[in-house]
């Protein structure tokens, strides 16, 4: 806790990541992130999940129920959990069990597109919130303006127009049977890890 990374990790970045290591409010754990959730006592308003690929060895427990179970147990009450997911080689009914997997374990969840059409951001939470007001409310601090602006997003309409879905009204839709869409996927788990080898 508390250790600098080596020099060179993050510096190529400063351009775009405004020097965040240099914050006197990062706080660096150099430490395997789901190791460090299960163990910490620890809680935090935020926790951003960006692993590679899950077809990358051993990245698809960082998919699983048990994992985000973590992720949960360790979030403040209202916390928010932002899961990245790609799209690209992954096929679609495993892109839909993530989002399932989150969903399970998380009472209020939405899917977003990123700009860059690739990828995707699960964002979960134990209660829904007023999503527009405050969007609407830290867009008019110039530095979340500037970053917006870096991705192309202009205003909280941009912002808006990358939303997906909500997984309240994926719950209720059909895909060919009687089944809801969810319905017919079982969860991603440690024992069960289905998406390690699809």
């Amino acid at each position: 806790e508390g250790v600098h990374p080596p020099d060179g990790a993050a510096g190529p970045f400063d351009a775009v990541n405004g020097r965040c290591l240099d914050d006197a409010r990062a706080n660096v754990i150099i430490a395997d992130g789901r190791n460090h959730l299960a163990l910490t006592d620890r809680t935090y308003d935020v926790i951003v999940s960006e692993p590679s690929n899950p077809w990358m060895a051993g990245v698809a427990y960082l998919f699983t129920r048990e994992h985000f179970e973590n992720c949960r147990s360790r979030l403040r009450e209202g916390g928010i959990l932002c899961q990245w997911l790609h799209s690209y080689s992954l096929p679609p009914r495993e892109f839909l069990r993530v989002i399932q997997t989150v969903d399970a374990v998380f009472g209020s969840t939405t899917v977003w597109l990123s700009p860059s059409l690739d990828d995707y951001c699960i964002i979960a939470t134990d209660r829904p919130r007023d999503a527009w007001g405050t969007v609407g409310r830290w867009m008019q601090r110039d530095e979340v303006a500037a970053n917006l602006r870096s991705i192309r997003i202009d205003s909280a309409a941009d912002l808006f127009g990358c939303f997906l879905l909500d997984c309240a009204t994926l719950r209720g839709r059909r895909l060919g049977s009687s089944l809801g869409v969810f319905g017919e996927l079982e969860p991603n788990t440690d024992d069960h890890n289905q998406l390690n080898y699809q």
